[in-house]
């Protein structure tokens, strides 16, 4: 059993959680304990996204299968056909639906979480992350090597940043309003395109 690479910010950011790929949940700070622990799946959990207000959360298997706790709503899951395992969830701004990610890319789309694409071609290591846009209209996901493909209006703004220590495990598409995103590597390294709070041009990583 081991710890997987979600953890998510609690309420106003003063708390996370941690999950491991057994199910179980570890909440910090304010973030709340609201179950864990699923029974009857047939791979390792592998993600977790909270509802807007963090009263409720989802997790995925690696088989697609989804678990709902506290408000948020089950809206299905272990769907068939797709290739890989499944790597991420997503949940949209209202919590009414979410997104499910596989290693190939293929996104399948539940509740009123719209379907705006997927599957991409050319990229060179499994899809690994997805991150939706602030009104839930868009998408970016990411591979390994840091290869960033745009969906809906999620911008391209830059990725393959050079010189990255371990492989890409993350995306975080910002959702204030500004359009950047940032990628994270398994070494804790951050790499930003188009975040002005940082200072950088479009189109340019910085590592901090």
């Amino acid at each position: 059993m081991t710890l997987t690479r979600s953890g998510q910010a609690g309420i106003n950011g003063g708390g996370y959680w941690l999950l491991t790929s057994a199910g179980q949940i570890y909440a910090y700070g304010n973030a709340p304990y609201k179950g864990g622990s699923p029974t009857g799946y047939d791979q390792e959990i592998v993600a977790m996204a909270p509802t807007p207000d963090n009263q409720g959360y989802v997790m995925v298997s690696a088989g697609g299968q989804v678990y709902a706790y506290g408000n948020a709503a089950y809206r299905g899951g272990s769907p068939t056909g797709y290739t890989g395992r499944f790597v991420d969830a997503e949940m949209t701004p209202d919590g009414g639906g979410y997104w499910l990610l596989t290693s190939g890319g293929q996104v399948y789309a539940y509740g009123n979480a719209p379907y705006l694409g997927g599957s991409p071609t050319g990229y060179d290591r499994a899809i690994v992350a997805m991150s939706r846009t602030a009104n839930g209209q868009g998408y970016v996901m990411v591979s390994k090597t840091g290869q960033i493909y745009a969906y809906g209006n999620a911008a391209y703004k830059g990725g393959s940043p050079g010189g990255v220590t371990g492989e890409i495990s993350d995306v975080g598409y910002r959702t204030d309003g500004v359009d950047g995103y940032v990628l994270i590597s398994t070494t804790g390294a951050h790499y930003a395109y188009n975040s002005p709070f940082l200072g950088n041009p479009t189109g340019t990583a910085a590592i901090f």
